[in-house]
């Protein structure tokens, strides 16, 4: 560093650091006086000014250039000395500014091609995103005032530096976080209010309602000139943290400053738990309680039941996906062992193991041909009852009228004190039915139901269709037509027609033709051949001389109706008044109703039962009370026609009256035995023990497939809403026989309903972690199942010692109303272990602010053209 010469009287020169010139001379060390000018121009020239003196020039040199020279002015007077030129070079100071000049320049030229190229963005950011946000490249996605211009980012610093609300707005174009974007909690104020007061209704006095009186929001940026009651995003989420940066991190002191009250410490200053965690009962009704200390014994002491046992809590509840709540296992995981019985009807001590869904409904047949009321072709042995499903289909076949609750009060079975109003009701019903079946089988069940084609595009109700129905074959309905009613295209025809069915023609002719009939006499001496032989020609004597036993004797020619089990039971024994048509000879003994025909070892007669069990092919030897019957006489034969019952072949009812009583001969007679008897090899019920559609008793039931059975879970479903009055009259009960606990797949025994008013909502699935969105507590089960201990859930889950009123809590509709099987957590459970210094105690670490939940929305997509 050169250093300045010294100032002085004596000194040579003064330099002048604020100059931006110097002599070219100075690096010689004897610069120009006067030195450059400000433009850097040398002005080298004397030395010195002479001055004249009266006649001579005096030498005026300074002493700093070394005094008066010796040679002094020339004559002219100019100096004797001249400087000689030099070039003026730069000082210190303005090398330093050009230097500092050029670098400006090139910086700001540099700045200038980085912020306006693409990588601008990199070089302006204050810190690298979180990772959730890491696919964001652009400035303006977060930051409102940001345009997407070049040097956007200038023009928002120079345009306003506000915009948080613009900003924040940004964030829910992602973020859905419900319709109360920026207000606390992201809830209404009016659900926030309704919230603390629920909440002061659960706490008692004192301490807790003091708590709850601090968690009273006082907002300290409102106030009277202008501020804002809204919370934005930036408030709480702070980005440009790293990488791994926790956006949900908020420290206490943030949520204090809304909060009225502040807080300590977790175990000092947090209020005792209020029934937590149970805000309401469980979808699936499960008692912990009963099982642990009845079933599962039961079932375990049972060979080969034990596996079927759960051992720990384990074995049926799971973390679900992202551990913080435990979900269940599957019903085949569970529940199988113990309960598919149920469900498939195995356990069923009576009644079916079907769903009874369409039946030709029992009525009293012969008093309706009595009271000459025609509903042609009926079946004169069925039972059956109008199913619920077939009193929304008989309406609809009727245009809405209700008939099965018109005829609701009626013994259909027993219509003998039935006025004519009532027989007119239950002939409406006939007809209905039968015009029902046979639109089914004609146009589906779907087209009975109202079910137009389906459309193309709306899959939902075409599938929710074919569930409904079953999927029903064309075979079923029509094979139960064919073998019900037989005559029921034809019958209903006639009776569109106004004409009468062909089976109540024939009844009527039948009933004029027994009105006109005049029973013939039989001559005299084959009454007299009767009484002395014991056999004619004309039936089947069994006499008590000739056989030892009594007799009988079904005479061809009596009419049809004399020789019905009435006539054989009342007529009595021995008649041979051939004006009578005397059907039956026995003995000497007259026969009482109820009696043997004949004698027996004890002279007494037996029972009816006894009559139709008795052996057949009893000898003129035989001893036994019953029917003699020739072993060698055929049929026609002219020992007498009438009744031949073969060798070791039971003797029934049938059989007894022979062709007398029927009319068919002997040989229908065994193809009908024959049909009977492979009828009782053929169960329906066993057939169908997979599932599905089978006819039995006249009635046409479907069998649960098992678990979730798509038929059982969409009439449920479709039955539980009605938008109308009418529609929940006839939808009703499908719902309360489905529903019942003991019906056919039992499905309510374990799964509960929820009810509305009149909407009802069947709970066909466990706990959905993904249903929880308007929680302010949170509980995270991942990080805590390793920690507990030995104990494992019993821990923090301990079954309540008070009365098991579980089940008696779902016998109503509310959920609200509950009885849990566990003891709600205390909060000494929790403090144990979150404290400052061990597993934290800050307030987000439980407590969630959006109360709403946040989600994703899919991005709006358009199909490539």
């Amino acid at each position: 560093m050169r250093i300045l010469r010294r100032f002085g009287p004596r000194g040579r020169y003064y330099e002048r650091p604020q100059d931006d010139w110097v002599c070219g001379h100075l690096a010689d060390g004897c610069p120009c006086r006067q030195g450059p000018d400000a433009r850097g121009n040398c002005r080298a020239g004397p030395v010195c000014q002479p001055e004249r003196k009266q006649d001579r020039w005096e030498c005026r040199r300074s002493h700093q250039e070394g005094g008066p020279c010796e040679n002094g002015p020339l004559p002219d007077g100019s100096c004797c000395l001249a400087q000689e030129p030099c070039v003026p070079k730069a000082s210190l100071r303005k090398q330093r500014r050009r230097a500092t000049a050029w670098l400006s320049a090139l910086t700001v030229g540099l700045l200038a091609i980085i912020l306006t190229g693409g990588v601008a963005n990199e070089y302006l950011m204050p810190g690298r995103l979180a990772s959730q946000h890491a696919n964001l490249t652009d400035c303006q996605s977060c930051h409102a005032n940001v345009k997407p211009r070049k040097l956007g980012w200038l023009h928002g610093l120079a345009e306003n530096a506000g915009g948080a609300k613009e900003s924040a707005a940004l964030c829910t174009a992602c973020h859905d976080v419900g319709p109360q974007l920026f207000s606390p909690h992201t809830a209404p104020v009016a659900q926030l209010a309704e919230m603390t007061r629920l909440r002061m209704a659960n706490v008692e006095d004192g301490e807790g309602r003091l708590w709850v009186n601090r968690l009273k929001f006082a907002f300290p940026n409102a106030s009277k000139s202008g501020g804002s009651s809204e919370i934005f995003c930036a408030t709480c989420h702070q980005e440009h943290k790293g990488s791994f940066g926790n956006l949900t991190e908020v420290s206490n002191d943030r949520c204090q400053t809304c909060h009225a009250g502040k807080f300590g410490r977790f175990e000092a200053s947090h209020p005792a738990f209020v029934n937590y965690p149970f805000a309401r009962r469980t979808p699936i009704i499960f008692d912990h309680q009963s099982h642990f200390g009845k079933h599962f014994p039961d079932v375990g002491a049972r060979p080969g039941e034990s596996a079927n046992v759960p051992e720990m809590c384990e074995t049926c509840h799971v973390p679900d996906g992202n551990g913080r709540y435990m979900s269940e296992r599957s019903f085949d995981d569970m529940c199988a062992g113990c309960h598919s019985g149920d469900i498939l009807g195995q356990t069923l001590a009576s009644g079916p193991k079907g769903t009874n869904f369409l039946s030709v409904p029992g009525l009293d047949v012969e008093t309706l041909r009595e009271r000459g009321i025609d509903i042609g072709a009926w079946p004169d042995f069925s039972e059956a009852d109008i199913t619920p499903f077939m009193r929304s289909l008989l309406a609809s076949v009727l245009d809405g009228r209700d008939i099965a609750a018109e005829v609701s009060g009626l013994d259909l079975l027993d219509l003998r004190d039935a006025d004519a109003a009532d027989l007119e009701k239950v002939e409406t019903l006939a007809w209905a039915v039968k015009r029902l079946l046979l639109d089914i089988e004609r146009d589906g069940l779907p087209a009975a139901m109202g079910a137009g084609a389906p459309a193309r595009e709306n899959m939902a109700e075409h599938r929710q269709m074919a569930l409904m129905v079953g999927v029903m074959s064309h075979d079923v309905i029509s094979a139960a037509n064919r073998e019900w009613l037989p005559d029921l295209e034809q019958d209903l025809d006639r009776h569109d027609a106004g004409m009468a069915t062909r089976s109540f023609e024939e009844l009527q002719a039948q009933q004029e033709d027994n009105s006109t009939r005049v029973p013939e006499d039989p001559p005299q001496d084959d009454a007299a051949a009767l009484a002395a032989d014991g056999v004619d020609g004309d039936g089947l004597i069994l006499d008590g001389e000739a056989s030892e036993t009594g007799g009988l004797i079904l005479d061809e020619g009596s009419p049809a109706e004399e020789t019905g089990a009435d006539a054989l039971l009342n007529a009595p024994a021995g008649e041979t008044d051939p004006s009578e048509g005397a059907d039956i000879l026995a003995g000497d003994d007259s026969l009482a109703e109820g009696d043997i025909l004949g004698d027996d070892d004890s002279g007494e007669p037996s029972d009816m039962d006894a009559l139709l069990s008795a052996p057949a092919g009893v000898s003129d030897g035989d001893d036994g009370g019953g029917l003699l019957v020739e072993e060698d006489s055929p049929a026609g034969d002219d020992t007498g026609g009438g009744l031949i019952l073969a060798e070791d072949e039971p003797a029934g009812l049938e059989d007894l009256l022979g062709e007398g009583a029927s009319g068919e001969s002997g040989q229908e007679t065994s193809a009908t035995l024959g049909e009977q008897q492979e009828e009782q090899r053929f169960d329906p019920e066993d057939w169908a023990v997979f599932g599905g559609w089978y006819r039995q008793d006249y009635t046409i039931r479907y069998r649960p497939t098992g678990h979730e059975d798509p038929f059982l879970k969409t009439w449920l479903d479709y039955s539980s809403r009605a938008s109308t009055p009418q529609e929940e009259t006839l939808r009703l009960p499908v719902f309360e026989a489905l529903s019942d606990p003991g019906a056919v797949g039992r499905c309510m025994k374990c799964h509960s309903v929820d009810t509305d008013g009149k909407a009802r909502s069947v709970r066909w699935q466990p706990f959905d972690p993904a249903s929880v969105d308007s929680r302010f507590t949170r509980f995270s089960h991942d990080p805590h199942i390793s920690a507990v201990g030995e104990k494992g859930c019993a821990s923090c889950h301990a079954l309540s010692t008070g009365a098991d009123t579980f089940l008696k809590s779902y016998e109503q509709g509310n959920p609200e109303i509950h009885s849990p099987n566990f003891s709600p957590l205390d909060k000494a459970t929790c403090s144990g272990c979150h404290t400052e210094k061990a597993a934290g105690e800050e307030c987000t670490l439980c407590h969630q602010y959006h109360t709403q939940g946040i989600s994703l929305p899919l991005v709006q997509t358009e199909l490539p053209k």
